[in-house]
């Protein structure tokens, strides 16, 4: 009772956009378009993240990296002391998710991939 409730609430609750969300889910849109020639809607995108079989830890690292809540790249830019953090110490590139997962040329994330 109280989940069918609460499922009912969640319903009603309006969510405002993100830009970062809505960016990430565009570049997904595209990416899937792109490899499999088929669209997909925001929500297949965001059904398929919660799938059981995907580890929970899996879900919750697809979930903030499309809402971008880690703290990489421009996060660190007005916060002092920790300017440094904005950029690749390998790269010299602005750090981000993209470029963290698939365009670094740190050792340890080649040997990762």
């Amino acid at each position: 009772m109280q989940a069918t409730a609460y499922k009912g609430i969640l319903e009603q609750k309006r969510h405002e956009a993100r830009n970062t969300t809505e960016r990430n889910l565009q570049l997904t849109c595209t990416a899937i378009k792109r490899i499999t020639d088929e669209t997909e809607s925001n929500a297949a995108i965001w059904n398929s993240t919660r799938k059981k079989m995907i580890r929970l830890i899996i879900q919750q690292f697809m979930y903030k990296s499309m809402h971008g809540t880690y703290l990489v790249g421009k996060y660190w830019r007005n916060i002092n002391g920790f300017e440094g953090r904005e950029i690749c110490a390998t790269c010299n590139e602005t750090e981000s998710m993209s470029h963290i997962l698939t365009e670094c040329n740190e050792r340890n994330a080649r040997l990762i991939w």
